[in-house]
């Protein structure tokens, strides 16, 4: 299957695979395969997919946990010329059902651990756990020759869209083989690397975890997805690994530095999908043996330009990959001198063909260059500048899209969303920095109050459509909006100023929150009423309490008053790192053994109390003894003085 005069990506790991035929592919938990194994498992199941009618571009859809599985599956579309659409275990049904609808899917690999998840559709389904019998079966007849070229599409990931509903980019193969191509020359990748790989294949900086080991004879660890969103699982793992590289958001960074990360081994760290700060990319010095800062949107596959950060110099966003060329243009498209601050536009092999099913979204942001009518640019909607030294430096975005976590973001989606409610008559959703963590917060004005605005409501709401980086921490309800002089709503003043004094000058009446019924809460209090051993004295209990409200105050930098016991963590902004933070805190007060994940389950301080006392009771019990002996002991200022 080779492209016409060049090589895709799966030609090249074909290549590998020939090479280095028993050499470790893939490793997931206690499994590995080699590139033999893997080569001959995703050739089968091509040639199954042929033979079931997907040929060039055919869009398949690949609806898997993190698995070897998982990379069999990407492997194999490839190998049969389809286009792979990824499609996420953890998106709600409803955005998975747009996704599929949108990209007009006849053809989903899965896994029975997952196929529950799935909408009700009329679609084929492949299990490549239960019916790998019947794909060997398929791969014994003649096998299916095709042209797979450069201008063919490899993928379409669905990112954030701005009219209320995700867009699909369709990325190229000949963008994909010039990336890889271009990053295993700089920042570098041999066949004695190992990189640890623990991005979903719904972020399209996941092709390099996989792909870029595969095609120079490495090994791809896959990362869990249970392990990849906890600090101290994930600390663990990348400490006791063999990995020699790294790729992740700062966030992701963040969430392992407050996990207390120490890594032993030298390691090089890739960090996109956010601005690295100084101080983080200082931190990350001390863990590696080198850092590099890589920019870039999906529209221009993956990784635009990329520059290795020194602990003495400005971040930028350095040079240009292979193949790649950044221009800084005014309003009229003309080229801005360095130094000078405009948009930032992309042109070259990496550009997308554009977006599925939007043509006048495509003309609007894939335009011709003005200095080459032939080929087309990319306007990214970044505020850039050309330095002196011929590196770029990114001045932030000029839109509403915003970046969490290396998701990007549309605002105006999650608007849309909320305004589909009859009761919400606008809605108005801003980022907010609070401690250099980031926070979606909603600002709404209600047609009328009730029982469905309440914040628990309303998240439940949104999380039936939107993945869950989009749903916002906190709603807050206000009469008007403040404006600008030219009479739009003016977000810069709701991202600055206090939430109080934006309560305080744009309400007029004060609207009451529906009130908490957690199951959860009343589940672990039925467990602890009902067995003797969780008996704690009523003074340990609001000992544990009162100090738990401490440590997730001290956290938010707040006061313990401003945090009640029964509301959702989530609501004050808590994401990975801090209960990342919480945890390392609760095990070295209390000397337990607690992951992050586990907040995810037990989400307000009243269900981590309860918690506590059914799994470590006497811990806890013989802490607070100890904890009161001691202060007993200690002489009363009286008793110093006589």
């Amino acid at each position: 299957m080779e492209c016409l005069h060049k090589k895709c990506m799966h030609t090249l790991f074909e290549e590998q695979a020939s090479l280095n035929p028993n050499s470790v592919a893939v490793i997931c938990k206690n499994k590995q395969i080699t590139y033999k194994e893997l080569n001959e498992k995703a050739s089968q199941l091509a040639l199954y997919l042929n033979r079931n009618g997907v040929t060039v571009e055919t869009f398949v859809g690949i609806f898997m946990e993190r698995s070897i599985e998982m990379v069999i599956g990407l492997l194999g579309i490839m190998k049969a010329g389809g286009t792979y659409v990824p499609l996420d275990p953890v998106y709600p049904k409803d955005r998975l059902l747009y996704i599929i609808n949108e990209a007009e899917l006849t053809f989903i690999l899965t896994d029975t651990s997952v196929e529950e998840k799935l909408p009700s559709v009329n679609i084929d389904l492949l299990r490549l756990d239960n019916d790998w019998g019947k794909i060997v079966k398929a791969s014994k007849k003649k096998n299916v020759r095709l042209d797979i070229t450069f201008d063919n599409l490899a993928y379409v990931i669905f990112t954030s869209g701005s009219t209320g509903k995700p867009k699909g980019v369709e990325v190229l193969h000949g963008g994909l083989s010039n990336f890889l191509n271009s990053m295993a020359k700089k920042p570098g990748f041999m066949r004695h690397d190992h990189m640890l790989a623990l991005t979903t294949i719904c972020f399209d900086i996941s092709a390099l975890e996989i792909y870029l080991p595969l095609i120079t004879g490495g090994i791809v660890n896959i990362v869990p997805s249970e392990v990849s969103r906890d600090g101290i699982k994930l600390k663990k793992m990348l400490e006791n690994s063999k990995a020699t590289i790294i790729q992740a958001t700062p966030s992701t960074y963040q969430m392992l530095l407050a996990a207390d990360w120490k890594q032993k081994n030298p390691i090089k760290i890739l960090c996109g999908g956010e601005p690295l700060t100084a101080k983080l990319a200082r931190e990350l010095l001390k863990n590696s043996s080198d850092v590099w800062n890589m920019y870039g949107p999906t529209e221009t596959t993956i990784w635009s330009s990329i520059c290795k950060v020194s602990s003495h110099e400005n971040i930028s966003i350095g040079m240009p990959i292979d193949n790649t060329q950044l221009y800084i243009l005014d309003s009229n498209l003309k080229t801005l001198p360095n130094g000078e601050s405009g948009e930032l536009y992309i042109g070259g092999d990496g550009l997308a063909r554009g977006y599925l099913n939007k043509h006048d979204l495509t003309k609007d942001r894939f335009i011709k260059n003005p200095s080459d009518n032939n080929r087309r640019i990319y306007k990214t909607g970044d505020l850039a500048r050309c330095l002196k030294n011929g590196t770029f430096e990114c001045l932030g975005r000029i839109d509403n899209q915003v970046k969490i976590n290396g998701f990007r973001i549309e605002l105006a989606e999650i608007e849309s969303v909320l305004e589909q409610k009859k009761s919400i008559q606008k809605a108005v959703v801003v980022v907010r920095e609070d401690s250099g963590y980031k926070n979606i917060f909603a600002f709404l004005i209600a047609n009328k109050f009730s029982s469905e605005l309440s914040n628990s409501n309303l998240r439940n709401v949104l999380k039936k459509f939107l993945p869950h980086y989009m749903v916002p921490t906190a709603y807050y309800y206000i009469d008007f909006f403040p404006l600008t002089l030219n009479k739009k709503i003016d977000r810069d003043k709701m991202v600055v100023m206090e939430i109080s004094d934006i309560l305080s000058k744009f309400r007029i009446s004060k609207k009451t929150e529906v009130s908490r019924d957690n199951d959860s809460d009343k589940i672990l209090k039925r467990e602890e009423e009902e067995n003797y051993k969780f008996r704690l004295s009523n003074s340990t209990k609001t000992n544990l309490k009162t100090d738990i409200q401490g440590i997730v105050a001290e956290i938010l930098k707040r006061e313990s008053q401003e945090i009640a016991i029964d509301r959702n963590l989530g609501e004050y902004g808590f994401d990975s790192i801090r209960f990342t933070l919480l945890a390392q805190k609760l095990n070295r007060k209390y000397q337990l053994s607690i992951d992050a994940e586990f907040f995810y389950q037990y989400s307000n301080i009243e269900q981590i109390c309860s918690f506590l006392i059914i799994q470590f009771s006497e811990i806890i019990e013989r802490y607070y003894d100890l904890l009161s002996e001691n202060n007993e002991k200690q002489p009363s200022l009286i008793e110093e003085t006589e």
